[in-house]
């Protein structure tokens, strides 16, 4: 989720960012309503690209590594972008139980499932070596998309096109087996068995599928919904693509889903921005997406401004509010703190000088 960049220079692409706040509202809505039949719907319909939305549109906009120096040095500043965010959040939830329960910290247990945890950095929890792996829930992704993308700039580096289709294929194949025999530490089967996501958008660069947005939303349409059909033609079994939960349902097809509900949104994303009408917000909400999915994990610290059991639609619109308004205000502080940081740089450059 980071700032989006042409693929071959630094001039933001708005429409991407208008996709990526459009999808990080789905990642809440998705997050919320799950009651039913109806919130079944809403979520197979959202799960089954909403995760790999971002994925794509990350490679969509990132400029791979020439050699193995650059590699490294890309590397090292993803890390920083990436796994400290999710680091926080984790700490955040580990720490928090000593506020209203102090003995629980004298629990070996506790340490030791929340070690665990973070070792497997996992969006589900699982058992292993007969311990009970709590899951660390929705900072998965950002482990995922760290080792999933630098692994594919890897590929890119290593590989030429013709190559690079087949070795994807063969190490996402390599994760989704791993994925249901035994979840890999720091969710890397899954960052293995999102290589193909990557691919996608690498090779959406070349095409100027962007030109014709009406034609792109109408295919895009037809081949998520008939796809996904096919992959969850029962509302009542959830059976489509759910990556935290190591779910590949008719794999590969679930792929071709996930590519073709994230290109739908872009065609929309598109056309959104050829009106002008109120894109703005939303430009600026997907250009801070990763803020926004930070806020969105710890939400439930402040659940009882959105709660509404049994009423899912009002709860997500009322969570989705609830983080706009947290959102808003982190916003706000950033940009004081950023201004101040930059008023006390400039006046120590000028006493230098």
């Amino acid at each position: 989720m980071q700032a989006s960049k042409a693929g071959n220079g630094s001039a933001r692409v708005e429409w991407i960012d208008f996709a990526k706040g459009v999808g990080i509202l789905l990642v809440i809505l998705a997050h919320t309503a799950t009651i039913g039949r109806q919130g079944s719907a809403i979520r197979g319909l959202t799960f089954s690209f909403h995760m790999p939305l971002f994925f794509i549109l990350s490679s969509l906009t990132f400029r791979y590594s020439r050699d193995m120096g650059e590699l490294v040095r890309k590397a090292r500043r993803a890390a920083i972008h990436l796994l400290i965010p999710g680091v926080v959040v984790f700490a955040l939830f580990l720490f928090w139980p000593y506020f209203y329960n102090k003995p629980l910290w004298n629990s070996d247990d506790y340490w030791v499932r929340e070690l665990y945890a973070f070792v497997f950095a996992s969006g589900v929890g699982q058992e292993f070596a007969g311990i009970d792996v709590p899951a660390m829930g929705v900072p998965w992704f950002f482990f995922a998309l760290f080792f999933g993308r630098t692994l594919f700039d890897y590929l890119h580096l290593k590989y030429a096109k013709a190559d690079l289709v087949f070795h994807c294929f063969l190490v996402s194949l390599v994760g989704v087996v791993l994925g249901r025999v035994q979840y890999l530490p720091m969710s890397l089967d899954v960052a293995l068995a999102i290589a193909p996501l990557f691919l996608a958008g690498c090779c959406l660069k070349d095409h100027a599928v962007w030109k014709r947005p009406v034609r792109l939303l109408l295919v895009s349409l037809t081949v998520w919904l008939l796809t996904l059909w096919l992959e969850f033609p029962n509302l009542d079994n959830w059976s489509y693509l759910e990556l935290a939960c190591r779910r590949y349902p008719m794999y590969p097809l679930c792929y071709l889903t996930a590519v073709a509900g994230t290109l739908f949104i872009c065609a929309l994303s598109i056309l959104a921005m050829k009106l002008g009408t109120l894109t703005a917000p939303i430009v600026y909400l997907g250009r801070n997406s990763l803020y926004m999915l930070v806020i969105h994990c710890l939400d439930g610290f402040w659940y009882r401004w959105w709660g509404a059991p049994g009423r899912q639609l009002l709860e997500s619109a009322q969570r989705i509010v609830a983080n706009l308004v947290v959102f808003i205000a982190f916003m706000l502080l950033k940009t004081a703190f950023d201004r101040a940081v930059g008023r006390a740089r400039e006046r120590k450059t000028s006493r230098a000088n």
